[in-house]
């Protein structure tokens, strides 16, 4: 009876249910995305919430009056009943950083400095420092201030890394498989032209920077949180995560901050051994506002990515359209005679566009990759992808093609 338990339990969810309840879960402005939404009493038979906020959670008739948790790193936990939900299936979250104690503000910036600087001590010791394989799912999307989503680029990869110890230009990634929907960017022949007329512009790869900025440029001594990044940096304690106690909030600011540049984040450090858990930077470079999300997963004793989430906002009337790259890691190899080295001729070139990246598309392989089924697209992005075809053709259609001339 315990074995037959144990298997339903473990079973997939949508085998049981009756019944799919469809909602979004909310910050105090902006949605949360990636938040676990389970069964209070059975925490193994949940779901996650989509890049929008947006959950499917599937109610088998055993569970309809059970409690459901909603729980994101970083807000308060919220339970509601499974009819509560039925009635109004969109939650809202509370921020969960709670201040540790009022202190005068030298003492809280001292102690916020004090932590940050064991984060570092303890660099070399929580980051790793020999090669390893990352096998990632990489999503490219644009859409509008209005919400019309207008490019879907997709593809599945693997890294090689050598570690912080080595420079981070010997990072090499290979694409797998890519598929593209159609590309009704408006700005795409500016794009064109500004790489065609400046040449600064014409060895820009997203996913390489996607990749190195939050990861290798943390791994940096010099660029980052390394000790140049210790003095020119202030630090304060935001709070702890209730619930655990072991995640402290450090938030920081740089000292530079000027009218046109200003650099300022939060790092969520797991206090037994000052690891870096989440790590979110804003910057804004002029004009240019970016947002990054980066969260780590820590495997035999190391900090390895799990997530990375970068958001560039339009800058004006003109380039309206906001993109948003992510990369989702599911799976690393850190042994050695588990790795099978990338060579040259399998590599994306860091210097091109992967919009540029020709590429066939293989149907097959897309239905069967698990992974996307984990982090499907929303009903709202599809239909707006989706307007004049269904994104079937247009992967068909675009299977080989992305230039921008």
């Amino acid at each position: 009876m315990k074995a037959l338990l144990l298997s339903l339990l473990m079973s997939p969810l949508t085998l049981l249910a009756q019944e799919v309840i469809h909602g979004r879960v909310y910050g105090e402005h902006t949605p949360i995305p990636y938040c676990s939404v389970y069964f209070s009493d059975f925490p193994r038979i949940g779901i996650t919430s989509n890049e929008a906020g947006e959950y499917r959670l599937p109610v088998p008739d055993s569970l309809s009056g059970r409690r459901v948790t909603f729980s994101s790193i970083g807000f308060k936990k919220s339970e509601v009943t499974v009819t509560e939900l039925r009635v109004n299936p969109n939650i809202h979250l509370q921020e969960a950083v709670t201040i540790l104690e009022e202190v005068n503000i030298t003492a809280s910036i001292t102690e916020g400095e004090l932590l940050a600087r064991k984060v570092f001590k303890n660099f070399d010791k929580n980051s790793p420092r020999s090669i390893h394989l990352l096998r990632a799912f990489y999503r490219e999307l644009s859409f509008t201030k209005d919400s019309v989503y207008q490019w879907l680029q997709e593809a599945d990869l693997t890294i090689q890394d050598y570690g912080y110890k080595k420079d981070g230009e010997v990072v090499k990634i290979q694409i797998n498989e890519l598929r593209r929907s159609d590309d009704n960017r408006k700005k795409i022949e500016k794009i064109a032209s500004i790489r065609n007329g400046r040449s600064e512009f014409k060895h820009q790869n997203n996913l390489y920077e996607t990749y190195q900025t939050p990861v290798r440029n943390i791994h940096s001594k010099n660029l980052r949180l390394g000790k140049s990044f210790v003095e020119t940096h202030e630090f304060y304690l935001e709070g702890y995560v209730p619930g655990q106690d072991s995640l402290v909030i450090l938030g920081y600011e740089s000292i530079y901050n000027q009218q046109n540049r200003n650099y300022s984040g939060r790092l969520t450090i797991n206090r037994n051994d000052y690891g870096i858990v989440q790590m979110e930077d804003f910057a804004r470079f002029y004009e240019d506002h970016i947002y990054t999300i980066t969260k780590f997963q820590k495997v035999k004793g190391r900090y390895y990515p799990a997530f990375i989430k970068e958001v560039t906002p339009g800058r004006d009337d003109y380039d309206h359209e906001v993109q948003v790259r992510t990369i989702m890691f599911y799976k690393i190899f850190s042994d050695k005679k588990d790795i099978e080295r990338i060579t040259p001729e399998n590599t994306c070139e860091s210097e091109n566009s992967i919009d540029e990246t020709v590429f066939p598309y293989h149907e097959l392989f897309w239905n069967a990759f698990e992974i996307v089924k984990e982090y499907r697209l929303s009903p709202r992005v599809m239909a707006t992808l989706e307007m004049k075809t269904p994104l079937s053709v247009q992967f068909k259609q675009n299977g080989g093609l992305g230039n921008l001339d």
